[in-house]
């Protein structure tokens, strides 16, 4: 075509209107007329004639000019279907024109909630990614999960040989839609804002991070996020592999910042470690003050966690139990605990009472302990039992027990993306997700424990790894010491009167007697010998506590040093006896290795 021609034209074009928008000081398509054109009056050949061609010029203006022509996607997308040659040349190309709806939200959703580290790998948690397509896509969950397979057989996402996280499914990275680079990543943009009715932002979490939380960063050694509500104990996994964040073993932790980041109606859960508490704390108060939008989505910071803190008094549930029930509470050498001649209990049963122990829990324990035991949300069971194996599912959000009808058997032998199956399956209400997925049979399902006991096993689990980076609690032998295991007695009798009345402990169910408390410590004079301690409960009020220290000679046994002091008018009937921190330890409701003994030696 000749200038002139082209004159013509053009200004044919622009007497009707439909070259009006100014871009790069020349006259453009008014959109909608452009679509009317394209649309209506344009017969299929017709299309068919230009697509190719017009599809490649935008192409090539998109790349030339990037960013800044982001409005391009929708129009290269829609012309992508007539251009037959570049879907020759490229058979990803092809796929992506033939994706449907549910396809397409899942690979929005891989490339949303992509997670990435400095040294360039990149991984996406796909049950997150199936269950993200539900709530931000309107994705039907089964679709999603059905859809998945295929699209790693036509090569858009890509199974990864080895989970980076670790978690059950083997995560999965997208092939096209992160990298601005191919025309089949343009064209999978272009799709989904029409048909999921907004644009795609590859890395969502990272994106947001960087734009509202970037001084933060700037304080921190290492920064990690993720899509989803993470407890803290998940949060401190996370970090416990990465640089800067001190073994246990090798000394105090690098303190750690949890933050919780409400966007839109998702929540980002964010772990970031410091150098010392100075950065920590100027990173917390950066924290407090963010708001603002991103990607039309409101910002706002939920709540934060500190770690480390200070040591939990884990042990202080076992001793309740034992207070409540009488029943003997044994450890095993792997330091799980199981009560002795306990009968496994039918299992809506076993489901009902891990709930109701956790709501007990919620309402017993102190703002740390509900963070650190994940106690904060309702909880729930499903429960299901089929071929001699028994299923459980944990449940937040919840606050209900009920059984699936379902065989869940299939989940546990490998079957992919479990828990986006599970949520499907057991037809989970909006505010319900799945924690956690249970799976016991043949000698081990009749070996199968008290619940109240199996739950305290796991927050003994929990505790032993959150107490692991925090400061030993230091146990003074002065005059203080009495007040210090009083109130640990009191508040561990107190959860006993609970536990008695409001749930069934192997077998037990009741209100027992009160026990007062008579502690005996021979502290010594010579700081090789470790101090040792004598004592023994009776009937009585709880808040009868009696601590006595004592020196001079060293007792013979501990029968001696407890009768030295408190007579022969107290008779030492089921006296218990060991190093001071063995036993002061327990006294006070913590585990050994979590105290240490402040002794003064005069």
């Amino acid at each position: 075509m000749s200038p002139i021609d082209w004159g013509r034209i053009r200004d044919a074009l622009q007497r009707e209107h439909l070259l009006t928008v100014e871009r790069d000081g020349r006259l453009w398509f008014h959109e909608q007329r452009r679509k009317f054109l394209w649309n209506k009056v344009l017969d299929q050949r017709q299309r068919e004639d230009v697509g190719q061609e017009a599809f490649s010029t935008l192409v090539d203006q998109f790349m030339k000019e990037g960013q800044f022509y982001t409005r391009l996607l929708v129009p290269i997308s829609q012309l992508a279907r007539f251009a037959r040659q570049s879907q020759a040349d490229s058979p990803a190309l092809r796929r992506v024109v033939e994706l449907s709806e549910t396809e397409l939200a899942v690979m929005a959703s891989t490339i949303e909630l992509e997670l990435s580290t400095d040294d360039g790998k990149r991984w996406t948690q796909p049950e997150q990614a199936l269950i993200y397509a539900n709530t931000a896509f309107g994705c039907d969950r089964g679709d999603a999960i059905d859809a998945l397979p295929g699209l790693i057989e036509k090569g858009l996402i890509r199974s990864l040989p080895i989970s980076i996280q670790g978690n059950h499914d083997t995560d999965i990275v997208a092939e096209v839609g992160v990298e601005f680079a191919s025309t089949s990543t343009l064209v999978l943009h272009g799709r989904v804002q029409p048909v999921l009715g907004r644009a795609v932002t590859p890395g969502v979490t990272a994106s947001v991070i960087r734009d509202h939380f970037d001084d933060l960063r700037l304080q921190a050694t290492y920064v990690v996020s993720s899509v989803g509500s993470a407890e803290p104990i998940d949060l401190i996994a996370r970090v416990e592999g990465f640089p800067y964040r001190t073994p246990p073993s090798l000394g105090p932790a690098n303190p750690m910042l949890g933050v919780w980041v409400d966007y839109g109606t998702e929540t980002i859960s964010l772990a970031a470690t410091f150098r010392n508490n100075s950065d920590l704390q100027r990173a917390r108060e950066i924290a407090e003050n963010v708001t603002g939008t991103s990607y039309g989505q409101r910002i706002r910071v939920a709540k934060l966690f500190t770690d480390p803190s200070r040591a939990l008094p884990s042990w202080r549930f076992v001793r309740a139990v034992h207070f409540a029930t009488g029943r003997q509470v044994a450890k095993r050498p792997d330091g799980e605990i199981y009560m002795i001649n306990s009968r496994p209990a039918p299992l809506r049963e076993y489901a009902a009472r891990q709930v109701l122990i956790r709501k007990i829990l919620q309402t017993s324990c102190d703002e740390l302990e509900r963070a650190v035991y994940a106690l904060d949300s309702k909880p729930g069971m499903a429960f299901a039992e089929r071929d001699n194996t028994f299923h459980l599912v944990e449940l937040r959000g919840s606050g209900r027990v009920f059984e699936v009808s379902n065989d869940l058997t299939s989940l546990v032998f490998g079957q992919p993306y479990r828990f986006a199956r599970l949520e499907q399956i057991l037809a989970l209400r909006p505010s319900e997700t799945v924690t956690q997925f249970h799976s016991v049979g043949g000698a081990v399902r009749r070996q199968r424990r008290d619940p109240v006991v199996s739950r305290l096993n796991n927050l003994l689990r929990t505790a032993r790894m959150f107490n692991a980076h925090q400061a030993p609690v230091e146990i003074p032998l002065d005059d203080t010491l009495e007040r210090y295991i009083s109130t640990a007695h009191v508040r561990e009798m107190e959860l006993a009167k609970i536990l008695s009345e409001q749930i069934t402990i192997g077998e037990h169910r009741g209100t027992r007697p009160e026990q007062s408390l008579r502690v005996a410590v021979f502290n010594g004079m010579d700081r090789r010998i470790p101090p040792l301690v004598a004592f023994t409960y009776m009937p009585g009020n709880a808040e009868d506590v009696i601590v006595k220290i004592l020196d001079g000679a060293h007792p013979a046994d501990a029968d001696e040093l407890f009768r030295r002091a408190f007579g022969p008018s107290v008779p030492p009937s089921g006296l218990q006896a060991g190093t001071a921190k063995e036993a002061l330890a327990y006294l006070a409701g913590y585990q050994m290795d979590d105290v240490q003994i402040s002794r003064t030696i005069v």
